[in-house]
């Protein structure tokens, strides 16, 4: 299995490739596979830079939509891990009791949301490296599949093996605001409700 351009030769990865995601620009696509690594590639010239390998299997890739140097992944050693393109090195955001299915940023490239097979969701900030949980959304009866902010970035939307997609919504408080005072405004204000089915 590989990523293919018309003319030129697939990029492999070792095993199984489980997602795939454009940089803003289009021209970096990055992959994250049962391998253990995610990589990015330049569509144009073929060259790739791999992440640093983890030791379990990576689930989902995504680039900030504001920042082509970073990455965001989730895998099966629980991590929603932060990757920096350019240097190569990563951190951990946090972690959930199982592996991460899917990580996805939102617009502004400031939060990131982690859906687990342990049954919840997780919304990070991805600005603050000393706390980065913002707030835990559980209610699910099964793992979650996916997870991610709307294109206003107000509401998160989860889909999970229970036959449920939930919609949330851990908004922001106005600027100015304690990270004390933004927690317990999240905790607050978040909305659960299900979909019509």
């Amino acid at each position: 299995m590989g990523l293919r351009r018309a003319g030129r030769k697939a990029r492999k990865h070792n095993d199984i490739i489980n997602s795939a995601h454009f940089s803003r620009d289009e021209r970096l696509v990055v992959t994250a596979s049962q391998d253990e690594l995610a990589k990015v590639w330049d569509i144009n010239s073929g060259a790739m830079v791999p992440l640093q390998k983890r030791t379990t299997a990576l689930f989902s890739a995504e680039f900030s939509p504001r920042d082509d140097n970073l990455v965001v992944t989730g895998g099966q050693d629980h991590a929603v891990t932060l990757w920096d393109v350019h240097l190569k090195n990563s951190r951990v955001l946090g972690m959930h009791t199982a592996e991460v299915r899917q990580a996805a940023f939102d617009r502004e490239g400031e939060r990131v949301v982690s859906a687990s097979v342990d049954g919840t969701a997780k919304v990070w900030d991805v600005r603050n490296p000393a706390q980065t949980l913002l707030v835990t959304l559980t209610g699910h009866q099964g793992a979650l599949t996916g997870a991610g902010f709307s294109p206003a970035g107000d509401r998160v939307v989860t889909a999970s093996l229970d036959g449920t997609a939930r919609v949330w919504r851990p908004e922001n408080p106005p600027g100015g605001y304690s990270h004390e005072e933004k927690l317990h405004y999240l905790k607050q204000m978040v909305e659960k409700s299900r979909l019509p089915r």
